[in-house]
């Protein structure tokens, strides 16, 4: 599906030396997507969505391309790029008449069949690899903006609960919660696809960006109130 959301964060960010730096982030994301704004007719067709909500924590390196910015000596602008590992926590959900359902326990594709080559269901908890770029200004001593563009790379497919194809109609509503998972897993006009139509493409693992200011303090340091070293 077409995906659009927002997001806010927070963090600590701990400088190395004059270039590099070790940052501590947690990013809050909401993330939706609709197959109906979609530009490719079949997804318009299957006519998905979700929506979802994202926790990230994640622990990353940043390289400054300039020395940090001196107290004595003014600066502009230092650009930097970002790696780092970091976990999450997601929780696709759709809307059916009315009310939200959470995707993962009904299994849309199969995945709590016994027998059979579907996947298996999938973890709420995955990893994921933050790399981005990122542009800092020094507003003060204290007080720095930053701009970054950060992609969130994961191991998985399953953000908006969809990956593979679509599983034996009569079969899936045999399981647990198969009435309402046969209702979630296709919304085709003309009827249920026959068992291993396409549903996704699971050689490509989900992502999702963010792309945001932060707003950096920075502490003092040094015995008199107020002393700051070089940035």
């Amino acid at each position: 599906p077409v995906t659009i959301g927002r997001y806010w964060n927070a963090g600590f960010v701990y400088r190395l030396n004059s270039r590099s730096s070790l940052s501590l982030n947690y990013n809050n994301a909401y993330i939706e997507g609709a197959d109906s704004l979609a530009i490719h007719a079949f997804n318009r067709k299957r006519d998905l969505h979700f929506q979802s909500n994202i926790d990230d924590i994640a622990l990353r390196y940043e390289y400054q391309f300039f020395k940090k910015f001196s107290v004595r000596k003014k600066q502009l602008l230092t650009p930097y790029v970002i790696l780092g590992i970091g976990a999450l926590h997601h929780n696709p959900i759709a809307i059916f008449n009315d009310k939200e359902v959470e995707l993962q326990p009904l299994g849309t594709e199969g995945q709590f069949i016994e027998g059979g080559q579907y996947p298996k269901p999938y973890k709420l908890y995955q990893l994921s690899i933050p790399t981005g770029i990122g542009v800092e200004t020094r507003l003060s001593n204290a007080f720095a903006l930053r701009l970054e563009i950060v992609n969130h790379w994961t191991f998985f497919d399953y953000l908006d609960d969809i990956s593979t194809v679509y599983a034996d109609s009569t079969r899936l509503s045999k399981t647990p919660n198969g009435e309402l998972a046969v209702e979630l897993a296709n919304n085709f006009e003309k009827g249920y696809p026959a068992d291993g139509a396409g549903r996704g493409n699971k050689n490509n693992n989900d992502t999702y960006m963010t792309v945001g200011f932060s707003l950096v303090y920075r502490v003092a340091n040094g015995k008199q109130k107020g002393v700051y070293r070089d940035w």
